[in-house]
């Protein structure tokens, strides 16, 4: 009876139609992955039947039920699925299946990593836009239909698989390295960047990325994947060239699910300061609100999965701070009216330092200086501190000393530039702002109400700022020492009546 029953089931198998409706590649060993697949067997009928792809005998994981053939080539073997498909009578209704998990294990590497690098760089995304990638699936099955086995049925099926598009742009070939993001680049965004812990030698970073999966039918799961982390290097000896800063580790399974944006956390252990100028730049860049860019590569070691994702580049920027270092300041007088020079006089300037990160920063050293409308108005220079500011928005008010430059020429330009940025006229001081500034021959003693009128103005004008910082900061984050280059502007900044009125009187003929 299955002599006889075998060219009409040879017959039926030959043109049922084979869709899938998704696939899932998971677990990625040395030389294989496992896979789980969905979808619809039709034009089966008019008989129930039962298929099952191994063998009569006892199962054995070397038994080889299903080998997936592209371009010519077997690119890997299937050796057990366990599930079976039940046919229905209806041969108009087609048949719904699952598959899996079962393992598919690489027959040759070349034509592995050329198979998948197919799948991860075609751009045809989606049906009907033609191209796409044929697989053939052939296979040996045994059907069993109203109590009679036919066995070694030969069952050979294509099915088109369309490309992940490189994950919409996300993985790069040999891109044009630039520490700046550019409109020819694809650039991902990294979110919810925060440094949890700085070790004597790292730090140590968690942070999120998202990642299309632009394919609708194909489901990834690679595991626990690991990247280098390189930033572009500074020096003009090596333009165009990536230096090392660390590491990158998925936090859980790099898990792509199809047709949706993926949120991806990972972990990185940077070392910037080993790198010395490179990474000083990349640290000083991210404070200062630049999202400088950082290049990730996957990891040089065994296993197919590292060996085809590291001819590619995951391109980011690093986010803008949700909160800047430096807040706000307040100039006032000393208490100390012994220290300074001719030309410098100490006063006191209270910053507002706040602190985006988990874990604490240590303000060790801070020397530069702040200005405003482009005029320098005081130098800070603090050789010995220990400010230290705890994680997750806390604020510290430390108190240095402040070198205000009382020059008289210094003090009317930074005037005259105030007034004009806040529209205040001058008119009525302009001759007491003449002698100051030496561009009037007049010896006549300045009046009290001429020195009022001019506090009162000075104090509309220069009562609040906004500064700019340029400082070198010495600090540790956690345990982790660096310096770096602090260029803020648009810092809030308040001077009080009383230094103003000290410094007029100083300046005032």
């Amino acid at each position: 009876m299955a002599a006889l029953l075998r060219p009409i089931v040879n017959e039926i198998v030959a043109r049922a139609v084979l869709d899938l409706n998704s696939i899932t590649m998971s677990d990625p060993t040395d030389n294989g992955f496992t896979m789980t697949v969905a979808g619809k067997l039709s034009k089966t009928g008019p008989f129930p039947a039962g298929i099952k792809f191994n063998s009569s005998k006892a199962k054995s994981d070397d038994e080889i039920v299903m080998k997936m053939n592209w371009r010519g080539k077997t690119v890997a073997n299937i050796n057990r699925i366990d599930e079976k498909i039940s046919l229905g009578v209806n041969r108009f209704a087609p048949t719904m299946f699952s598959l899996g998990p079962f393992k598919a294990t690489f027959v040759d590497q070349k034509v592995g990593d050329e198979f998948i690098r197919s799948i991860m760089e075609s751009g045809d995304v989606g049906k009907g836009r033609g191209g796409g990638i044929d697989l053939t699936l052939e296979g040996v099955i045994r059907v069993k239909s109203f109590g009679i086995k036919i066995p070694k049925v030969t069952m050979v099926k294509t099915v088109k698989l369309f490309g992940l598009n490189k994950l919409d742009g996300a993985l790069q070939m040999s891109p044009s390295v630039s520490s700046k993001p550019s409109s020819k680049t694809n650039t991902l965004k990294v979110e919810s960047f925060d440094i949890v812990e700085g070790t004597r030698n790292a730090l140590i970073c968690t942070a999120q990325i998202k990642l299309n999966n632009p394919q609708d039918l194909m489901s990834l799961n690679l595991g626990q994947l690991k990247m280098d982390v390189m930033i572009p290097s500074a020096s003009s000896s090596k333009k165009g060239k990536l230096v090392d800063m660390g590491s990158l580790s998925m936090e859980s399974a790099l898990a792509l699910k199809a047709g949706q944006e993926n949120t991806i956390s990972v972990k990185m252990t940077l070392d910037p300061m080993r790198i010395k100028k490179d990474g000083r730049k990349f640290v000083s860049d991210f404070i200062n609100g630049l999202q400088p860019i950082v290049y990730a590569q996957a990891e040089d070691s065994k296993g197919w999965l590292p060996r085809v994702l590291g001819k590619y580049t995951i391109i980011a920027s690093t986010p803008i701070l949700s909160t800047l270092l430096v807040q706000s300041a307040a100039v006032d007088t000393s208490e100390d009216q012994d220290t300074g020079s001719a030309d410098t006089h100490p006063a006191s300037i209270t910053l507002t330092l706040a602190n985006p990160f988990s874990t604490a920063y240590t303000v060790t050293s801070f020397h530069g200086e702040a200005t405003a409308f482009g005029i320098v108005i005081g130098k800070i220079d603090v050789a010995e501190d220990d400010t230290t500011v705890e994680g997750n928005g806390t604020e510290e008010t430390p108190e240095y000393d402040i070198d205000i430059v009382r020059e008289p020429k210094t003090l009317v330009k930074l005037l005259e530039a105030a007034a004009k940025a806040k529209r205040v006229s001058l008119s009525d001081v302009k001759d007491v702002l003449d002698r100051i500034a030496g561009r009037s021959s007049s010896t006549k003693s300045v009046s009290d109400k001429s020195r009022k009128q001019l506090q009162d103005v000075a104090k509309k004008c220069l009562g609040k700022l906004d500064c700019s910082f340029s400082v070198e900061v010495s600090e540790s984050i956690g345990k982790y020492a660096m310096t770096v280059r602090l260029e803020q502007d648009k810092v809030p900044c308040t001077i009080s009546t009383e230094l103003i009125n000290e410094i007029l009187n100083e300046v005032i003929p």
